[in-house]
């Protein structure tokens, strides 16, 4: 009978941190876990949330011995347990006496009391703890890691309610789950850690999915299978260039004599299938996991060269593996999460679709590794000339050279994006770079650039651009700024591109910085900090009020920001300034930043308009009440005559009208939405239900049931237009509901406007402090006879935003070049204030307080569209919140 005292036992977080006492031995390395992995392990325990809210998530095992006290002695996991232990710290900072967080630690560090000490002093006075400086290195790691835990929190507690962020963290300590193996009495632990470190590794999923592939090839030639298994076995090696990964006797047959082909087809799916049926014998699950280092490049004193691992890969194996899946399929949907990969391909146990065709994929796969090593950035590690590098095998001296004469542009700006996204799992910027060699595995050097300036600028358009957001502001946003400053100082010296965007004051500091300019290369460096400090560590006098403003944070490393985050302005400036004579510094903006002779909120505020005016290439009020002074200066609102269609009489009358029409937006990303019978066609069968409970159409459901729609209720209730033997009516009443919809929550193909520049500015408040928001100005004249107006609709809100509706497409889309070249709007931004918030936030004009429509919405609601059954509940329940929004 098996003794139990051994059994492996499945432990919540909660039992884990309250209960047993665990020590780390003495012969365990340090804490060692970095950015990367805490936010590798919090994303994929939030992605799982998110996903199965009350479903158990394992992370791992906790291999121990149990000591004669009582006491477990861990042997493997610790990194993992000690970054629990400070998520408990954090929690316990955030949300005092959280019910299911531990206030004692219950973890020793053997031989270490200042480790120990550290910890206790998290769970004793947090804020102490956490603002001491110059932490001795064996704590840096354990002191960065607090860091990184309580900025992913402070990240989601900004994006999502505290109600949410409680049940996540209620999430981690009752559903997440780690396995603790006790091994048996006697072993000696010694000799186990080393066999543990030094053993072969498992098997891994990528090597899983090999054998998987090649058993859908069973049935042909040996010759096949082995052809597939070299590609693979190649392909995998991600740190070493693709041609020296195959045999000599078999590189030209593959790429060419000059080894510089790209190969679209390198297994034929025309090989004499056999009669019986084979399995490679060295290719079967088994021996793949009994010989897991076959592929593995050899190297020493005797290798070649060109098969030294001296570069490194911006992406692993099972992640490539995963982006080629995505060009394979044509589908944008596939996870990059390298833990889901035997899902994604179809032979996992929560698996979408089934395994892709193994001739097709090999084939596919060489390719894109191909283009990949001959058009994507790698990271020599040589001892000379170490850096970033886009480099191609030279057969002749059988070395490397440069792909592009002048690859400066493309290395930046790749390198660039490298940094800003050092997960693999979130590299969704490499998908669009692989699919441009879809087609064409050539690629000039001109085009190649401004496809990848395209790829950026569209990153850049995506991503939350809250720039009063202080530590939390995206990575990305400052590494955008430094290939922008870089961008500019390479066409100082070129008076035909424009600069007029560029203040005079940053042009001069650039020129001072020439050198800096000049050696410049990105890093990954993870710190967004604050150079007039928090926490000044001399007095008030360095206080700032824009401590957050994007023009007071900086991104630095790690190292600098232990050494310096407290300092004051000139205590910075002094190291920095060292770094600046040697043409040497972590970041461009910084660079700029230290040519200040003081740091006060008018340096700040300068420097953070004339950064934002670069990030966006064009003018950016700092406030959107300075933006809305100026348009009211600029252009004042009139009245003139314009020619309106009356669809009550089917003609066209002259009469006055504004000159300006407005909207406002929240953010500049903020999208109009199309309607729910275009959504219906991009294949959501939702959609189809909505859109027949709503307006009455559908694809499959009989008109004789389409009577009842909130359309027909509203137009009888409203406008006393009958359902049955209708008379006919005029359009008018077709444009005034469909801007009852537009104005009561509903989608419509209608773009909302307003002739008031003070009801735009309320909906250009509603973001948060920091948003680049915008106002969108439109001269009605340019629209004449193609906009409403909308004041006599049934309703309050029409009259209270003084509303008017330009009919567009099903999918309007006003950031179309179309719509740009057909109304010429005008686009002002400006960066949201909480003063602005203040100002100009007008509940009023929503509220529906008395409004005769939301009336008959919710009694068509009670008495027709809920007890509708023919359509889906799913359908039911985005109506229901739909209704439930009006307030």
């Amino acid at each position: 009978m098996q003794d139990k005292t051994y059994a492996p036992e499945i432990l919540d977080v909660i039992t884990l941190l309250h209960q047993d006492r665990y020590i780390i031995p003495l012969y365990q390395r340090a804490y060692a876990w970095t950015k990367t992995e805490i936010d590798q392990l919090l994303s994929d325990i939030w992605g799982q949330y998110m996903q199965d809210p009350s479903g158990e998530y394992y992370i791992g095992s906790l291999v121990v011995s149990k000591n004669e006290n009582s006491t477990f002695e861990i042997i493997d996991g610790q990194q993992r347990h000690t970054t629990l232990i400070l998520i408990n710290a954090v929690v316990n900072y955030l949300f005092c006496e959280f019910p299911y967080s531990s206030q004692a630690n219950n973890l020793c560090f053997e031989g270490r009391t200042a480790s120990q000490d550290l910890i206790n002093e998290y769970s004793k006075n947090f804020i102490v703890a956490f603002s001491a400086e110059d932490r001795p290195d064996k704590l840096a790691s354990l002191s960065s890691g607090i860091k990184d835990i309580l900025r992913y929190f402070e990240s989601l507690i900004r994006a999502y309610s505290k109600k949410d962020v409680e049940n996540f963290i209620k999430y981690i300590y009752k559903q997440v789950c780690i396995i603790r193996i006790p091994l048996p009495k006697g072993t000696n632990l010694n000799q186990y850690f080393e066999i543990m470190n030094n053993r072969g590794e498992q098997l891994e999923p990528h090597q899983i999915l090999k054998a998987k592939l090649l058993s859908t090839l069973q049935h042909k030639s040996e010759q096949t299978r082995q052809t597939f298994s070299d590609a693979w076995d190649a392909c995998s090696q991600m740190n070493r260039y693709i041609q020296p990964c195959f045999k000599s006797e078999v590189r030209e047959s593959v790429f060419g004599t000059d080894l510089l082909n790209i190969p679209k087809t390198y297994l034929k799916d025309e090989l004499a299938e056999e009669n019986n049926q084979h399995t490679t014998e060295k290719d079967t699950l088994k021996n793949i996991l009994e010989q897991p280092y076959r592929f593995v490049a050899v190297e020493g004193k005797n290798s070649d060269p060109s098969t030294e691992t001296r570069f490194r890969s911006i992406i692993n194996f099972p992640n490539f593996l995963l982006h080629v899946l995505t060009l394979h399929l044509g589908d944008d949907n596939v996870s990059l999460d390298d833990k889901k990969l035997l899902d994604e391909f179809g032979c996992g146990h929560h698996s979408k679709r089934g395994l892709p065709d193994a001739i097709e994929f090999i084939n596919n796969l060489l390719y894109y590794r191909t283009c990949f090593d001959r058009y994507l950035v790698k990271r020599e590690e040589a001892a000379t000339g170490s850096g970033w590098k886009i480099l191609q095998f030279n057969k002749a001296e059988s070395n490397y050279i440069n792909v592009f004469t002048d690859p400066q542009e493309i290395i930046m700006i790749q390198s660039m994006l490298q940094v800003s996204f050092t997960s693999n799992n979130f590299k969704n910027w490499l998908r669009p770079v692989l699919a441009l060699f879809k087609n064409n595995p050539t690629k000039e050097k001109a085009v190649f650039y401004s496809e990848l300036q395209t790829i950026t600028q569209n990153i850049f358009t995506e991503i939350n651009k809250n720039l009063q957001n202080g530590t939390s502001t995206p990575i990305f946003l400052f590494n955008y700024l430094d290939f922008r400053l870089w961008q500019i100082y390479k066409a100082l010296t070129e008076p035909s591109i424009d600069k007029k965007y560029v203040s005079d004051k940053v042009l001069s500091q650039i020129e001072q910085n020439t050198g800096v300019f000049k050696n410049f290369r990105f890093r990954q460096n993870n710190s967004v900090e604050h150079i007039a400090p928090q926490r000044p560590d001399t007095d008030v006098k360095h206080h700032v009020e824009n401590l957050d403003h994007f023009g007071n944070l900086c991104l630095i490393s790690r190292n600098s920001n232990s050494k310096y985050s407290n300092a004051n302005f000139y205590g910075k400036q002094d190291y920095f300034l060292e770094d600046l004579r040697n043409n040497r510094v972590e970041s461009l903006k910084q660079a700029l930043i230290f040519r200040n002779d003081k740091w006060k909120d008018e340096e700040i505020l300068e420097h953070g308009s004339d950064m934002v005016n670069i990030l966006f290439k064009e003018k950016i009020m700092s406030t959107l009440d300075e933006l809305i002074q100026y348009l009211k200066t600029k252009h004042p609102q009139e009245m003139v005559d314009l020619n309106v269609t009356n669809f009550a009489t089917n003609s066209v009358e002259r009469k006055p009208q504004p000159k300006y029409l407005f909207r406002g937006e929240r953010t500049i990303d903020w999208k109009t939405s199309p309607t729910t019978f275009s959504r219906n066609l991009l294949g959501k069968p939702i959609l189809e239900h909505v859109n027949y409970l709503l307006t009455g159409q559908s694809i499959h459901i009989p008109l004789t049931y389409q009577c009842h729609s909130l359309f027909h209720f509203l137009r009888e209730d409203l406008f006393n237009i009958g359902i049955c033997n209708e008379e006919p009516y005029s359009a008018q009443i077709d444009v005034e509901l469909a801007g009852i919809f537009q104005h009561y929550g509903f989608d419509t193909c209608l773009l909302d406007l307003t002739g008031d520049i003070n009801i735009a500015a309320s909906f250009a408040s509603t973001g948060s402090p920091g948003d680049v928001g915008q106002i969108m100005m439109l001269e009605s004249k340019k629209i004449e006879d193609k906009y409403f107006e909308l004041t006599a609709q049934p309703g309050n809100r029409a009259i209270r935003q003084n509303a008017y509706g330009l009919l567009g497409t099903p999918n309007l889309d006003v950031k179309s070049p179309d719509f740009s070249d057909e109304f010429e709007p005008k686009w002002f931004k400006f960066i949201l204030t909480q003063n602005d918030k203040l100002k100009y936030t007008n509940n009023e004009m929503l509220s529906v307080t008395g409004d005769r429509v939301v009336s008959s919405i919710k009694e068509w609601w009670i008495e027709v569209g809920s007890k509708d059954l023919k359509a889906s509940d799913e359908a039911k329940t985005y109506i229901e919140m739909k209704i439930a929004l009006l307030k």
